[in-house]
């Protein structure tokens, strides 16, 4: 049987955000305002890290 550690809630906790980001993520580039979704693209393309607060920001912009 395989030796449990604290690691199995990072785990858990590491896929709960990510699942968090994902959607959105999806959110952003689903946008009923195609502007909105564009500039989430157009940021997004300059990221070398997806930062979601910063992708929110550029879809505020317009």
């Amino acid at each position: 049987m395989p030796h449990m550690t604290t690691c199995l809630w990072f785990d858990t906790e590491a896929e709960e955000t990510a699942d968090r980001r994902s959607r959105r993520l999806t959110e952003l580039f689903e946008d009923q305002d195609s502007g909105r979704s564009r500039r989430v693209m157009e940021a997004m393309l300059t990221m070398r890290k997806i930062i979601i607060a910063d992708l929110e920001a550029a879809a505020d912009a317009g």
